[in-house]
Parts: C-alpha cells; structure tokens; sequence
C-alpha cells in the first residue's frame, strides 16, 4: 500500500477516533444545560448535535482547517444546482408534507429546524471539510487519488449511520439509510471538491434532513417497519435504496467529469441515471401489482393530544404491587400476578396504580406498554401500545379536577396518560418545566 495514503488514513481514524471519544466523554455535559432549557420533540437531539457542532468547530481550529469556511471555487448558487438530485428530493419531501408544517408544536418545529441545521453543520464541517479535505490535501495529487478520496470520504459518511442499528432503528431501515447516506456522501464529496463552498452543502444537507424529518414532526415516535416485514418488501426496499444510489453515484459522476474536463462525454452517465429512474418506476408498478400492503408493516405511532391547567406528577422507584391481595411484580423479564405469567416477554417494567396494571417491555426495536383496569374479581384484558423509549412510570393528578391517570414519560422529557383506554400525549405551557 502506498505510503502516502496509509499515513493519511492513520491521520483520518485517528482524527475520527479522537472526536468520538471526546464527544462522547463531554458531549452530555455541553448538551444538559441546552436539554433543560428548551421543550420540543428533537431537543434531546438537538442538544447533543450542539455538542457535537462545538467539537467540529474546535477539531477545525486545531488542524487549522478553518479556512473551508472561506474558499470558495463556485459560488452558492452554483453548487446548490451541481446537486439537482437532493434539491428534487428535498423539494417532493416537503409537499408531501407540507400539512405538518402548518399543524405541528410551535416548539416541536422549532426544534427540528434547529436540529437540521446542526446536522448539516457538523456533518458537512466535520465529513466534508476535515475527512475529505484531509485524504483530498495530503492524498489528493492525482485524478484516481481524488475520486478515491470523495469516495472513501463517502463510505466512512455511510459506515457512521450504521450506529442507529444500535439506537433501535430496525435493520431494513438502517441498511437503505446506509447505502443511500454513502452515495449522498458520494456526492455532496464531489460538489465540495468542486465548489469547495461548504455553506452551500450545510443548505442542501440542512434543507434536506428538515424535509424528511418533517414527516414524522407529529408523531409519538418514528415511523419503522415491523418485525415480520415480509421479503417482499424488504427486497424491493433494498432495490429502491440501490437504484436511488446509483442516480447518486452516477450523477457525482456526470458532474466530476463535466467540470474536470469539459470535452468528456456525459451522455452513457445520463443515460445511466434515465435507466435507473426507469427502473424505479418499473419497480413500482410491478410492486404494487403484487397486492402486499406496505402500510401494514410500516408503523407510525400517533396518539391525541390533551392538555391540563395544573398537574402534580408521581414516579414510582420499583416493580412489586398488591392490589386485592394479588401480588403484581417483576420476575426477571417476566411480569406475573401471584403465581400466574401474564405472558409478556422482556418485561422492563410493572407498575399498578390503584386498578390500573402497567406492563413496559421491550420488543425488539419498539418499547410497547401493555395496559389493563384490574377487575374485582381479578380478571384483566390488556390492550398494547407502540410507545418511545420509557424512563418514568407513575401517575398524572389534575389538580383542579381532583382526577389522577396513569403516566409515562419517554427519555425526550414527553409524557403519556392513559384516559379511557387511550394513550394521549400531555400538552401544556407546564411541560417546559416539566424535568
């Protein structure tokens, strides 16, 4: 292997490595005050990605790469159009979901602004202008050596979101979002090395997260598939997301060898990416002839919104009850009544508030909440619930009615009663404060 490009990779893993330990060891402590001080759906997001942001700024400074935000080959405008595939996508995205911008938490939305804003900021800072700018200065002095450069930036860009694997996300969902991010990182590579205008790239990677992320502003927790998806789908989801790639790869293509050199033949890349969206839609139809129903399998929680004057909250600290003379606890990862399994695996927590029986497991990718009045004579019925990660289980008291209902509260700070076999999200001005 050529010396000059095992020194530079041993300075990329290294500059990488060091960032993730740095970030993970004092990331918590920039983000917690940043959490406390602000309510919306992607707040806890937007707090670490803060931090990470932060990091970026300073590993900049450090390896004295501070001037990306200032060279400048291509202007804005002229980038952001190099990009046509993202600014289509991102433009679709946004009127598909155009009702939710209007009809969303004025805290959740401006959370997620915030959110995108920072993604595109870090990731474009610290993939882009550190990662690519590194292989691309110190690699870079030939043809072949730059676009192994763009492109091993861009594997690095799509190794990084194999870690939502282990966030929850299911893997049909991480594996379309790993070769799509690495041919977007492919990409974006390419118009930087071109343009080298990484405001222009923090727009578009911006721009398009918020679109995307759009869609799900509303619910209770992401959209995902389930756990018995069927191989037709997550065959024809992995055809798609390689196709959609390929326009991707392709495209880097057209525009590397457009702008390197102005005499090359562009016409068997546009034929190329003509053949894919062909494809796509071909795709399609015959999918949809199949007559397998996507939505069955793609789940997106949602739950009605209600809202209180003046509330008191209770957590409870263990999982052992008595109701009636039955005994309701923990057993393991088993939830029991006296000496009965209730059937329910994985169990994380058990809790009764006076008739009202609890169960929060873990299921894979998903947390459920099972629930059930207890009746005297003993007997329960439980219904299920898709809920978000939990870190509180208790009882909400509305004050002014003198009326107590079950409660949990997920790791984003949001919190869930139990009204009349309904899950519903509490939403009030008291909830910024609300710890």
């Amino acid at each position: 292997m050529n010396k000059d490009l095992v020194k530079t990779l041993i300075k990329v893993i290294v500059v990488f490595l060091g960032f993730e330990v740095v970030s993970n060891l004092f990331g918590s402590i920039i983000a917690a005050p940043i959490y406390q001080s602000f309510n919306g759906k992607y707040t806890l997001y937007l707090a670490s990605e803060i931090a990470m942001v932060l990091f970026a700024l300073i590993l900049c400074v450090i390896l004295k790469r501070v001037k990306i935000f200032k060279n400048k080959n291509l202007s804005f405008s002229k980038c952001v159009f190099l990009c046509v595939p993202i600014v289509v996508l991102s433009i679709l995205a946004l009127l598909t979901n155009l009702n939710n911008l209007f009809s969303a938490n004025s805290g959740d939305l401006i959370s997620l602004v915030l959110y995108a804003i920072c993604i595109g900021i870090f990731e474009e800072v610290f993939f882009r202008g550190i990662i690519e700018g590194i292989l691309l200065d110190e690699y870079g002095s030939s043809n072949k050596r730059i676009i192994f450069s763009i492109v091993l930036s861009g594997i690095i860009f799509g190794f990084v979101h194999l870690g939502n694997l282990f966030a929850g996300q299911d893997l049909l969902s991480t594996m379309i979002q790993f070769f799509q991010a690495t041919a977007i990182g492919v990409l974006f590579g390419t118009i930087y090395y071109i343009g080298r205008n990484i405001w222009a790239l923090i727009f578009l990677h911006s721009f398009y997260d918020f679109c995307v992320l759009l869609g799900e502003v509303n619910l209770v927790t992401g959209c995902s598939y389930s756990s018995d998806v069927p191989m037709s789908i997550t065959i024809n989801s992995i055809i798609i997301s390689i196709l959609i790639s390929i326009i991707y790869l392709l495209f880097s293509s057209r525009v590397y060898k457009k702008n390197n050199n102005k005499d090359a033949n562009v016409k068997v890349f546009d034929a190329g990416i003509y053949a894919s969206i062909c494809l796509i839609a071909i795709n399609n139809v015959l999918f949809s002839l199949s007559g397998v129903d996507v939505n069955k399998y793609y789940v997106c929680p949602d739950y009605d919104a209600v809202s209180f004057n003046l509330i008191e909250t209770h957590y409870y600290s263990y999982d052992d009850f008595t109701y009636n003379d039955v005994r309701y606890y923990k057993d393991g990862n088993k939830a029991m009544a006296g000496d009965k399994d209730l059937g329910i695996s994985n169990v994380v927590r058990v809790v009764v508030q006076n008739n009202n029986l609890l169960i929060i497991s873990s299921e894979g990718q998903y947390y459920k909440l099972y629930y059930s009045k207890i009746k005297d004579d003993g007997s329960i019925n439980l219904i299920s619930f898709e809920v978000p990660i939990i870190n509180g289980v208790g009882y909400l008291s509305d004050v002014q009615n003198n009326t107590s209902y079950p409660m949990i509260k997920s790791i984003t700070n949001d919190v869930f009663i139990i009204d009349n076999n309904s899950l519903k999200k509490v939403v009030s001005w008291l909830s910024f404060f609300w710890k």
